[in-house]
């Protein structure tokens, strides 16, 4: 599994890796993701995460290989319905590898 990327096999105390967007923690002046300048990049567990989606207005999904490989593609869903059920915005984006 890649930097960043999740996968529904992975444990539930395994870290996953999420970058940040915007300014750093100590409120410098980070560049936001994706402008190929450097990411800060925090493990988090799978408690952190089902927190900040349980908080997220919008969710984007950007499967790519490791979901294949995983054959995850029925809990991303299941995952998506959950979250739309609670008002959330899910969209799926195309990765580009």
């Amino acid at each position: 599994m890649a930097d960043g990327e999740l996968n529904a096999s992975t444990a539930p105390r395994r870290n996953s890796r999420i970058g940040r967007r915007g300014a750093g923690a100590a409120g410098g002046s980070e560049p936001a993701a994706g402008s190929g300048g450097p990411q800060q990049i925090r493990s988090a567990t799978a408690d952190d995460i089902g927190v900040m989606l349980a908080y997220a207005n919008k969710v984007v999904f950007v499967p790519g290989y490791g979901m294949a490989v995983a054959q995850a593609q029925h809990s991303v869903k299941a995952l998506a319905d959950q979250l739309e059920k609670r008002g959330v915005q899910t969209l799926y984006a195309i990765h580009p590898v």
